[in-house]
């Protein structure tokens, strides 16, 4: 037994556990890979993980005799995927300095589409996972989904094998917000909307700006900034999944994104449909660089009990895992254009969670994007900064995040107390309410009360009702109340 025991201690004694936050240490060299590429510069704009795990990389560079958009194919360990187009590289045929908001997406069949912004006019394309452009897709390969004279592009929504594009009509004083949805091929869904299109009156506005657009569930999400009169606005603005505006939603379809003006924001949604929104910006006066991410409830009401004060300060673009938590970042940018990559890890309730602690391990970037991948693991694609140099290289590194499979929603425990009571029954719960609907029935099933719980250990009154049993219901919870 004791020969057992000291064998057990000595294979526990190999095995690492690794804390998130941490470095992936299987990943390249400590977790970092690097690679040196021919150019002077170099600067990531998107990346994407496939289902097969071959991450894409959108990027621009800069040569001596010109400047280029490129696309670079990784294997799932992070080495180059020589297998891609040209030993791993594809030259893209845009317009260097006219082209931006570039962004990537993979397809469930091993395509990938790339959408950009070309002189005011949005463009997708879509390309074979070799790197061919796929001709069978819009216009040999490429699809406007709005005309360049009156129609600037904003923005696209994936929701395989569908997408949608959001885009802006100036033509008039009325300005107008568009969708517009199309099948897998790029031909335009005609039971969608009117015909194909679905729009949102502005009115007359100006400086009108998009954030992103997102598909959830039946609906179609997208966020809107624009002065009026001057006075700023920042909206989120919900349609049904067939094109026409949810008056349910808010008011008239919309409700007020709260965050203060100045900053430009970022949205995500969780599984009860409450919005985490981020925002930044830049202080010249000051030379700060602002952060906060704050939490409204599936009605657009602010919760104000997140986090701290109703919000968590210095964090922003949120990345919600299956679990409900959530991933923020704080990078910190210094004078010369260097950024130190930094990440948190919180609870829905936007409480900061101790068990993941970042730990950054390379240096200064010129350039990051930071997203989550199928293991649930942080992956950030970079580029070097220039007082690193002499190379500029592309630089992946992989960190250790637990996808924390149970849902800590679902985990939520809640009793009440006092029971039996003549009048006040309070809920104590481990987790803070979120606006749960709930509802209250007498012992003939007539439903007497109903309402929502908000916040820590809500309270409900039945002084007004008889003395007798009642049955209280909240998300799967039922509980029997002794009322006296």
């Amino acid at each position: 037994m004791r020969a057992i025991l000291f064998f057990l201690l000595g294979v526990l004694s190999t095995i690492s556990f690794s804390q998130d936050g941490s470095p992936d240490l299987s990943f390249g060299n400590n977790g970092v890979w690097v690679h040196e590429l021919s150019g002077d510069n170099h600067f990531v704009e998107d990346f994407v993980e496939t289902e097969t795990g071959q991450i894409l990389v959108i990027f621009k560079t800069n040569l001596p005799s010109e400047n280029l958009i490129r696309v670079i194919a990784f294997t799932e360990t992070g080495a180059i995927d020589s297998s891609f187009a040209n030993d791993g590289l594809l030259v893209l045929p845009y317009a260097y300095f006219d082209t931006y908001n570039l962004k990537i997406h993979a397809l469930a069949d091993g395509k990938f589409l790339i959408s950009r912004t070309e002189n005011n006019i949005l463009f997708l394309s879509r390309f074979l996972n070799n790197g061919a452009i796929d001709i069978t897709f819009g216009n040999s390969g490429t699809l406007q989904p709005f005309s360049n004279e009156i129609h600037s592009g904003f923005s696209v929504s994936m929701e395989d094998p569908y997408l949608l594009t959001l885009g802006l009509d100036n033509s008039g004083a009325e300005k107008q917000l568009l969708l517009k949805k199309f099948d897998a091929n790029g031909t335009l869904d005609t039971s969608f909307g009117d015909n194909g299109l679905a729009s949102y009156t502005l009115g007359d506005v100006s400086n009108p700006s998009a954030g992103n657009l997102i598909s959830f569930g039946t609906y179609i999400y997208f966020g809107i900034t624009y002065t009026q009169n001057s006075n700023p606005f920042k909206k989120i603005i919900r349609f049904l999944s067939n094109g026409v505006i949810d008056g349910a939603f808010g008011e008239n379809g919309a409700i007020i994104n709260p965050i203060e003006e100045e900053y430009n924001t970022h949205f995500s949604i969780f599984e009860n449909g409450s919005f985490l929104i981020g925002g930044s910006y830049y202080d010249n006066s000051s030379e700060t660089l602002y952060r906060k991410t704050i939490k409204l409830d599936p009605q657009g009401v602010l919760i104000e009990n997140f986090g701290d004060n109703g919000f968590i300060e210095d964090f922003t673009q949120g990345m919600i895992q299956e679990n409900q938590r959530f991933l923020c970042h704080s990078n910190f940018s210094d004078w010369e254009g260097g950024i130190t990559p930094n990440y948190g890890r919180f609870f829905s309730n936007g409480a900061s969670d101790s068990s993941f602690q970042f730990q950054y391990n390379y240096l200064e970037l010129g350039s990051v994007v930071g997203k989550l991948l199928q293991s649930g693991k942080l992956l950030l694609v970079g580029t070097d900064i220039w007082y690193n140099g002499p190379e500029i290289n592309i630089v992946l590194q992989r960190y250790n995040n637990d996808p924390l499979e149970v849902n800590e929603v679902a985990s939520q425990s809640a009793y009440m107390s006092p029971n039996p009571s003549s009048s006040i029954f309070t809920v104590y719960s481990n987790i803070p309410f979120e606006r749960t609907p709930y509802q209250v029935f007498d012992v003939s099933g007539k439903k007497i009360k109903e309402g929502f719980l908000t916040g820590q250990n809500p309270s409900i009154d039945l002084s007004h009702f008889e003395a007798g049993i009642y049955f209280m219901k909240f998300g799967s919870n039922t509980f029997k109340l002794l009322k006296t």
